[in-house]
């Protein structure tokens, strides 16, 4: 609707009716234009803050989650500590045992092996009394035996699987070859003997000796490699590595 249209609609004739009108729209205007400016200027600082306030809130929130992720995290550092603590005093303890049963069972185990190798040898040098002396080496091999059994049975739990297997083969082989060697003899020193069976006897008789002799050179060794490593022996001083690094 055009401004004359709404002029005639409120019976406004004269000209300064129509003046009036105009100041009055004019300002109407001016006063409506006003205030939107200012409640958009209100509306406006009103988000604003809003907006720093949700700033302020969301910064103090993350403040707040860091301060617990950081206690979280010490708390955290403080448990992993203690447990590194409590597993060093265990290890060293686990150690310092294990070491003491190596020692008493490396010796042991060289007992044994020992009586084994006297007692399958192909060769005995007799010095007064043969059979006495035969009798003799077998009750040192069966003693060895009976000693380093009882001693490893119960501490076989310190060892690795691999170690043990070594142990538990070694022990068998030294239980079967002792068996059969004294089977053996015992036939011989009972007498009546065919060449043959004489023959067959004393061909077992080396093979239980080589046997025997194979096992010590080689199981023994690599258990002796083994012990070192356990012990710490066979690692290189913290000077020796130190030269060795700045030689490269």
């Amino acid at each position: 609707m055009e401004f004359k249209e709404i002029i005639g609609l409120l019976g406004i004739t004269t000209g300064p009716q129509i003046l009036f009108v105009i100041i009055i729209g004019f300002w109407g205007k001016k006063l409506i234009e006003f205030f939107f400016a200012e409640t958009v200027e209100i509306k406006k600082k009103e988000l604003e803050q809003n907006l720093e306030n949700h700033k302020q809130n969301i910064e103090q929130e993350n403040k707040n989650l860091q301060l617990g992720l950081d206690k979280d995290l010490e708390t955290y550092k403080n448990k992993l500590e203690i447990l590194r603590l409590e597993f060093q005093v265990q290890f060293a303890e686990l150690h310092s045992k294990r070491s003491d049963i190596i020692a008493i069972l490396y010796k042991r185990l060289s007992a044994l092996n020992g009586a084994m190798l006297d007692l399958t040898a192909r060769g005995h040098f007799v010095k007064e009394d043969a059979d006495k002396e035969e009798e003799t080496r077998s009750i040192n091999a069966n003693n060895a035996f009976v000693k380093f059994s009882k001693y490893y049975l119960p501490n076989k739990i310190y060892f690795t699987e691999d170690i043990a297997k070594k142990l538990d083969s070694i022990l068998q082989t030294f239980w079967d070859k002792a068996w059969n060697y004294s089977f053996i003899k015992g036939r011989i020193k009972d007498g009546d003997l065919h060449i043959e069976d004489w023959k067959q006897y004393s061909k077992e008789l080396r093979e239980i000796s080589d046997a025997v002799i194979k096992e010590s050179q080689s199981t023994m060794i690599d258990l002796e490699n083994e012990f070192r490593e356990l012990l710490g022996v066979n690692s290189k001083s913290s000077t020796v590595e130190l030269k060795e690094n700045k030689n490269k």
